[in-house]
């Protein structure tokens, strides 16, 4: 984990219990099919829930759920998640409790409690249940003076603590972590303890380019296994620079406990220039210092200069008379990366302008790029409300090589038009109006993908635009209908149709209960768990007492 990155981790959290909430009759303006029931004999399919008038089939037993519960925006509380396990009944067996957050206070010290206080960035990450495949929150508080507390609202919970002294401390003290934290009306001071100063490992090196030494790059050591910085930060230079020694130079200090590591060589103040991970260090046991001097795996290959690129994008138009032509592409954010910039990876991006060309900064046109292999991705803009045509992610199919005997500019990147899926959404054989469909990427994508939605129109119709790849599609029920939300896996690899039909449901009963927010009409969201991502099965609110009744699919 970098500098200031924070990662995400997963917590337990308990669970809740039923009543029962009364769906909304249908209303007149809804004009689609309705699943209702007064007996079992009017249920072609399952059995009538008589207690809401619709008809359902068995299978929750022992099914596990996320659910996230979102307060209203009113009280000021953020949204938080829980595991929910149902019974056979689709009951759950305990109440989601909501809390308020609590303030926590305390102090970054290093050497022990009595210690230095430390102006340092400290950075809350929730390491409880989290949704799947979605960024955890991060909480940022950076102390404003040493002799202070730190100050930071927090729900109760699980949480993995970042510290990274600033200014002249971060020469001299690393980055520290501390793994699941528990804040809790008992657990409100956390004062975080750094290992004391004679207990860190003096590491010290000299990196050179094409044996060239190189000044002003920026050195952390990190964990090989989980890219956590585990060192103080460290700058090469020499006589002038940010230590005295022989040009390119560094100086650092390990956490006592490291014993092995790698270190990332960067330069933060250029974005071009490649980022250069070398692995294989290690730390004897009882060593106080590392001498890397001399080590052969800091002479690296030599960059070059880096050279400018030109290129434009455009796009296929349609004519009115038929034939196409080719118009700019403004707006496109366009990605080149490469893996063998002497032993380092880059990846920079640009947009291009009403023109379709690339362009840095204002009147600035092309990239600056160190001569190497590229590989082109091209985004281009969600198609505006009523457009006629909409652009596919382009991945351009050959490198681009940047060198200095080679042409720099003249590429053109023609967009292709995205693919539409369209069909129709269904309930009981019959067309699902106001049905709002979701494709969402599936799992870790080879390719960048986008989501996007559409609603079906009167006869249960839809177009949706999309990227190639693997989506998990979701057609959500509408509410007054009493059927389940319908999904399915579905690879695109060009335009084509897809139909999805919803299904009869299963009942899945919870409750809210806080002692300090009001949960009535709080919006409870239900997600499954399938390959490592969430995704949304069920949204409902919860009744004035806290009651919640979702129609999940089978």
């Amino acid at each position: 984990m970098g500098r200031g990155d924070a990662a995400r981790i997963l917590v337990l959290v308990s669970i809740l219990e039923a009543a029962c909430a009364k769906l909304p009759s249908p209303q007149e303006s809804y004009g689609g099919p309705v699943n209702s029931c007064g007996a079992d004999g009017d249920c072609a399919e399952g059995s009538c829930d008589t207690s809401m008038g619709v008809c359902t089939v068995a299978g929750a037993g022992g099914r596990s759920y996320i659910v996230k519960v979102i307060p209203d925006p009113a009280q000021s509380v953020p949204s938080q998640v829980f595991e929910v396990v149902l019974d056979a009944a689709g009951k759950a067996d305990a109440p989601l409790v909501v809390n308020r957050p609590l303030t926590v206070i305390g102090r970054a010290l290093a050497g022990g409690s009595e210690g230095e206080a430390l102006n340092a960035r400290v950075i809350f990450t929730e390491s409880g249940l989290v949704l799947p495949g979605r960024p955890p929150r991060i909480t940022v508080y950076e102390a404003e003076g040493r002799s202070r507390d730190y100050r930071v609202d927090l729900l109760p919970g699980l949480y993995r603590i970042t510290v990274i002294p600033g200014g002249t401390q971060a020469s001299r003290y690393p980055v520290f972590y501390l793994d699941d934290v528990e804040v809790a009306p008992t657990h409100r001071r956390v004062d975080l303890v750094l290992p004391a100063f004679e207990g860190l490992v003096a590491v010290e090196g000299r990196v050179r380019r094409g044996g060239w030494p190189v000044d002003g790059l920026t050195i952390e050591a990190i964990d090989g296994q989980t890219s956590r910085v585990v060192s103080t930060a460290s700058v090469t230079g020499c006589e002038g620079g940010s230590q005295n020694g022989p040009c390119g130079s560094f100086s650092m200090r390990l956490a006592p406990d490291v014993s092995a590591f790698s270190l990332r060589i960067s330069r933060p103040d250029e974005p071009s220039y490649p980022t250069t991970v070398v692995s294989g260090f290690e730390v004897e046991p009882g060593a106080s210092a590392v001498d890397l001097t001399d080590d052969a795996a800091l002479s690296l290959a030599a960059l070059g200069a880096p050279l400018r690129y030109r290129a434009r994008v455009e796009k296929p138009v349609e004519l009115s008379s038929g034939g196409t032509s080719f118009d700019p592409a403004p707006s496109c954010l366009v990605v080149f990366e490469s893996d063998d910039v002497a032993r380092g990876k880059v990846t920079r991006s640009v947009t291009t302008n009403e023109s379709g060309d690339l362009e840095t900064v204002s009147g600035v046109l092309g990239i600056d790029l160190y001569p190497a292999e590229y590989r082109v991705t091209v985004i281009p803009p969600e198609a505006p409300s009523g457009a006629t045509a909409d652009y596919a992610i382009l991945s351009y199919p050959d490198p681009i090589t940047i060198s200095g005997s080679s042409p720099i500019g003249g590429q053109v990147f023609s967009l292709p038009l995205r693919p539409v899926l369209a069909g129709s959404v269904t309930a009981g054989g019959s067309p699902m109006p106001l049905s709002t469909l979701a494709a969402e990427p599936h799992g870790s994508a080879d390719a960048p993908m986008r989501s996007s939605t559409s609603t079906t129109a009167d006869d249960g119709t839809y177009f949706l635009p999309v990227d190639m790849g693997l989506y998990s599609m979701v057609a959500e029920a509408p509410p007054q209908s009493g059927f389940a939300w319908g999904r399915t896996l579905t690879t695109v690899t060009g335009s084509g149709e897809l139909d999805v039909a919803l299904p009869i449901p299963f009942v899945a009963r919870a409750r809210l209960h806080s002692e300090a927010v009001d949960v009535g009409g709080a919006v409870v969201e239900w997600y499954e768990e399938r390959d490592g991502a969430a995704y949304a099965v069920a949204r409902v609110t919860a009744d004035g007492s806290g009651n919640v009744t979702a129609l999940l699919p089978p």
